[in-house]
Order: structure tokens, then C-alpha cells, then sequence
């Protein structure tokens, strides 16, 4: 049975945008065999957008959200209006007026190791990440992409991207990670809203 060691980094003394925005980091662990003896066979990372946060503080959401990372960034293009640090148009016709929180769970990434895949453990972590951050947010929202695919236009990719049968083999193992929840699409936009 896998459980999860969640960190939450926040600086008490920051006034830098980004502290609307922390950072989780959830370290998985598993008994070895019938004993006491834990081993770490992987991490989850996510962000919390504390959207109510910014509000109250009259922070830019959109400072907030460049000023951490490309992948965060990017999180705020594929929900929010620059105009207005509101859901964008797209969410808004997603969900008709139906988003009850305005915080979001970002689930930017999870990593196993390699003899602790296929075993549903991914989703139990999601599921239990979920379960203890995202009761109280409107959105939840991850980017499903196999790691070993990040970046996959970038010239560092160009030997791999010619190996036979490589794209057939992409798109499965997308599909596959995509499918770590019950009712994610196996196809479809590359962001993945949950909730």
C-alpha cells in the first residue's frame, strides 16, 4: 500500500507574487514486502493557485504564475483571461457558470519508478492528492505527458522522434497517462481539466 509524504513550501516573510502560488511536493513510499522497511518509489508535484488569495491581496495572478516556471505558465494560459485573472472564455463555456471554488489544484507531474508502474499506483496518488487538496478548489487540472516526452520539439528529441514506430508509441503511453483517472479522454485537448 503506497502513502504519500506531502511537503508544502511557503516563505512567511515573502511579498514576491509566487507565494499565491506553493508548491507541493508529495514523496511516495512503499513497504518492502511483509517488513517495516520503507522504500521511495516516487514523487508527486503540484501547485496550489490560490486564487482567493490573490484577490484578497490584490496580487496579479498572472505575475504569480510566470514568475514560478514555463509549466505554470502555461497552466495560467489554459484557464484564465490576462485581462481580467478570471476563467477564460473556453473554461467558462466548459463548465457554464458551474465552477463553484475559484482556487485550482494544478497536478504537474508524477513520477514512479520504473518496477512500480502499471500497478494503479499513480492513480491511488492522484485520487489521495486530490482528496486532500482539492475539496475546497474550483478547478483541478494536470497536463497528462509522459516525462520522457516534455519537450518533445526540442532539438535534444530530434534522434528519438525518427525511431521506428516512436509517435504510435507516444500516443499510447499519452493515452495511457491519461487514462490514470476513470473519465479522462483518451484523446482531445492537451490540458486536461478535472473537476
Amino acid at each position: 500500500m503506497p502513502h504519500i509524504r506531502f511537503t508544502v513550501h511557503a516563505d512567511c516573510d515573502s511579498q514576491e507574487p509566487c507565494r499565491i502560488v506553493p508548491a507541493l511536493r508529495g514523496e511516495i513510499f512503499e513497504f518492502e514486502g511483509e517488513s517495516d522497511n520503507e522504500i521511495r518509489i516516487g514523487q508527486i508535484d503540484a501547485y496550489l493557485v490560490l486564487r482567493g488569495r490573490a484577490l484578497n491581496e490584490q496580487e496579479s495572478l498572472f505575475e504569480a504564475m510566470d514568475s514560478i516556471d514555463s509549466s505554470v505558465f502555461e497552466c495560467y494560459e489554459a484557464l484564465f483571461d490576462p485581462e481580467t485573472d478570471d476563467w477564460n472564455q473556453s473554461v467558462q463555456d466548459l463548465y457554464k457558470d458551474q465552477i463553484m471554488g475559484l482556487d485550482v489544484l494544478f497536478i504537474e507531474s508524477i513520477q514512479l519508478k520504473a518496477n512500480y508502474r502499471g500497478k494503479g499506483i499513480g492513480a491511488q496518488v492522484v485520487r489521495e492528492t486530490i482528496a486532500t487538496f482539492g475539496t475546497h478548489c474550483g478547478l483541478i487540472t494536470c497536463k497528462p505527458c509522459p516525462l520522457q516526452y516534455s519537450n518533445w520539439e526540442d532539438e535534444e528529441h530530434i534522434e528519438m522522434r525518427q525511431q521506428p514506430g516512436i509517435e504510435e508509441k507516444r500516443r499510447e503511453e499519452k493515452r495511457r497517462d491519461s487514462l490514470i483517472l476513470p473519465g479522462l479522454p483518451d484523446s482531445g485537448p492537451t490540458w486536461v481539466l478535472l473537476g
